[in-house]
């Protein structure tokens, strides 16, 4: 009942705590009633984090690839930030973000969008690379189907 009219919905899980029943169980309910889902890992900022693995127990707990839509700047206790992989242009549109430190979790997010989408997927095979628009496209795509859950990472003590 408390998802009654909601069209979308933030699962926070406590990064140094993992994956807990509560965010399964509200994953769970928002996957059930249709509710697209932003995932946010938060605390960032504590020490003794495995990120990987935190990110695979939620893969195979929710049945869906998580994909950042930021890189981390520091780790842990160095945990400084986050740069966006995506930017909004002047005219308010997605666009990708330059810069070699978000390289390795753009392809990411290129794979994931490639295996949603038949099209994107033999495009990404024949050329090892989508267009961002065409990232960007099979990225909402891919979230309206419930194949790919973004995420975000948090913490309130660096005001993230």
């Amino acid at each position: 009942a408390t998802l009654d009219g909601a069209d979308s919905a933030v699962v926070l899980v406590s990064a140094p705590d993992g994956l807990q029943a509560g965010a399964i169980n509200a994953y769970q309910h928002c996957k059930e009633a249709g509710i697209k889902t932003l995932l946010a890992l938060s605390k960032m900022d504590r020490p003794f984090l495995n990120i990987n693995e935190i990110l695979a127990n939620i893969e195979t707990s929710f049945k869906t690839k998580p994909v950042p839509l930021q890189v981390r700047v520091g780790e842990g206790e160095d945990f400084q930030g986050v740069k966006s992989l995506l930017l909004l242009d002047d005219d308010g549109n997605l666009k990708k973000n330059e810069g070699d430190d978000i390289e390795e979790a753009w392809l990411e997010m290129e794979e994931a969008v490639a295996m949603v989408d038949d099209e994107l997927l033999v495009e990404y095979l024949e050329n090892m690379e989508l267009k961002p628009e065409q990232v960007i496209k099979g990225l909402r795509a891919g979230v309206r189907q419930g194949k790919i859950l973004p995420f975000v990472y948090t913490s309130a003590e660096k005001d993230l």
